[in-house]
């Protein structure tokens, strides 16, 4: 079965936060039970064989290393998209949202967090391959997911006929997540989803996501080399301006946005009181959050 190597990256470093941080920026115990205690260890092993690559300067012990690589590497970005998620989403709901959609849902375990309101109608679109894993490791893990419509389909085709016969309503305000997405997606497929998401949300609804920055540094990030290796290929970076243009053209304003210095004192700050050395997060600076919501 083919599942995203990235995806399952994602998962284990939600999984190794929450369990080594005494202040978890976004706790998530149920990442860890997606895994096999062999995948946790098999991801850990791959990631201290490669300190060289990450850390080439790096003269701790492998544990340390490992610690590290989490934590200024794997971790910032997916536990900080994570956080903005959940609180959004949760000041959605106090605004009577009652749809949510994940697109690339991924391993996201967001829907299946005890506190989550199963009063909320959730869809998790992604490749058929995807999906089955998924429903496999839920099945396995023990998790509940009777509140949760899995919509197979190809995100870059149609995916609005699909949402429509697995119950979605596009009369209901809706809130909309696209986490870890946009680096895979180019300006033009971006651009069209965001098109379908307006024909298919109604005014009020809401859009989380990050993205790359162009902003940052012209060389790849450790992350996105990564990724590339492994045929998943970052294909575009943003800055503000043109992100706004973007979303603007396609019936969206942005409500909130996010770069390194908000995010690590929104995020990541109090985590750090509670912590040192190898085990400090930051904001790299390469990826920014962004909240949006459909225009009046």
């Amino acid at each position: 079965m083919q599942t995203s190597m990235t995806a399952l990256i994602s998962l284990f470093s939600r999984a190794y936060h929450s369990k080594r941080s005494v202040c978890p920026v976004y706790d998530d115990p149920n990442s860890e039970k997606l895994l096999t205690a062999e995948e946790y260890e098999t991801a850990a092993f791959s990631m201290k064989n490669g300190r060289t690559f990450f850390l080439p300067d790096f003269d701790g012990d492998d544990n340390a290393a490992l610690d590290k690589i989490v934590n200024t590497v794997l971790a910032p970005p997916v536990v900080a998209r994570s956080a903005f998620c959940l609180d959004a989403l949760l000041c959605a709901t106090k605004r009577g949202v009652k749809q949510l959609v994940l697109f690339g849902a991924g391993y996201d375990s967001l829907p299946y967090r005890a506190d989550f309101d199963k009063s909320i109608r959730v869809f998790e679109l992604d490749r058929k391959e995807m999906i089955e894993d998924k429903l496999f490791r839920l099945e396995r893990a023990g998790l509940d997911h009777s509140h949760v419509s899995f919509v197979p389909c190809d995100l870059a085709a149609d995916f609005e006929a699909p949402l429509k016969e697995a119950g979605f309503n596009k009369n209901e305000s809706s809130f909309a997540a696209l986490l870890g997405l946009c680096h895979y997606l180019s300006r033009d497929e971006f651009s069209a989803l965001l098109g379908k998401a307006n024909h298919l949300f109604p005014e009020g609804s809401d859009l989380v996501f990050d993205f790359p920055l162009k902003t940052a540094a012209a060389e790849p990030g450790k992350t996105e080399q990564l990724a590339s290796g492994a045929g998943e290929k970052m294909k575009v970076r943003y800055d503000c301006r043109e992100l706004e243009k973007l979303l603007s053209q396609n019936g969206f304003r942005i409500y909130e946005y996010l770069e390194a210095e908000d995010i690590e004192r929104r995020f990541f700050d109090r985590h750090n009181l509670f912590t040192s050395g190898t085990g400090i997060l930051s904001a790299s600076g390469d990826f920014a959050l962004c909240l949006a919501a459909k225009k009046e």
